[in-house]
């Protein structure tokens, strides 16, 4: 098992569809952005490219509802009008679909020509975004939990989301670099590199933990901290579990 498959136990794991923050898009609740709007996109070119028609397919509604949930801050971030912002949606379903064949063993080759596609059709202060919310699957879903969970007690308002969501899933990023760097991709280990690389998970663990509740704090009342860290520490745990699983495993 490699580091970065290490480190994608954490999406792959809980990879699927968040119904609850899919049903809460349906009702209208979708989230404006945080960051600065910027003017309206233009369509450079709005004829749907052979690789674009290729890549597209009929899709159920609800597959779709999902999609546009998944992506709805990119979505209101690109700006994007008309037929730029149809084929953005068309290209993301794609992408979608290609990233469940990979999870079941096809090729990659058809999800990174996609990526590909998406990052031409979007404005290039976006595309980190774009990489960012790709494999957001467990993070979303695990915020919408937290966020339905809390609504009778103290709901958090559509910016307040944005930004723990913005918080989770930049940690994410720093904790899936460090185990990279860490060096523990090696497909068998020893005893003694074992328990180097469950000592160096952990710890990168719990600063992932610690410093995205510090992060999340700045936006969110005490109360709501308070069920956060609470919720975030069970989580935690149980991907704490997960990651001790696969590397005992090697």
């Amino acid at each position: 098992m490699t580091a970065a498959a290490a480190a994608a136990v954490l999406v792959s794991s809980l990879r699927g569809e968040p119904r609850a923050g899919a049903e809460r898009w349906r009702r209208g609740g979708s989230s404006p952005p945080i960051f600065t709007r910027r003017p309206l996109a233009r369509a450079v070119d709005c004829q749907s490219t052979d690789a674009v028609q290729a890549a597209s397919r009929p899709e159920d509604r609800e597959f779709l509802s999902w999609v546009e949930w998944k992506y709805r801050y990119l979505l209101a971030d690109a700006q994007l009008s008309g037929c730029a912002r149809e084929r953005l949606e068309r290209l993301l379903a794609a992408r979608e679909r290609a990233a469940r064949d990979v999870e079941s063993g096809d090729s990659r080759a058809e999800l990174d020509d996609i990526d590909r596609l998406v990052g031409t059709s979007i404005p290039a202060a976006d595309r980190a975004q774009y990489e960012a919310l790709r494999d957001s699957d467990a993070e979303q879903r695990r915020l919408a939990d937290y966020v339905e969970g809390i609504r009778n007690l103290a709901p958090l308002g559509d910016e307040q989301e944005r930004a723990v969501l913005r918080a989770k899933l930049e940690r994410k990023r720093e904790f899936e670099s460090e185990i990279r760097e860490a060096g523990l991709e090696r497909a068998r280990l020893s005893d003694g590199e074992r328990m180097r690389a469950l000592a160096i998970v952990q710890q990168a663990l719990d600063r992932y933990r610690d410093e995205f509740l510090d992060d999340a704090s700045q936006f969110l009342d005490e109360e709501q901290l308070s069920l956060l860290r609470n919720y975030e520490r069970t989580e935690f745990q149980r991907e704490s579990e997960r990651l001790q699983i696969a590397i005992n495993a090697r």
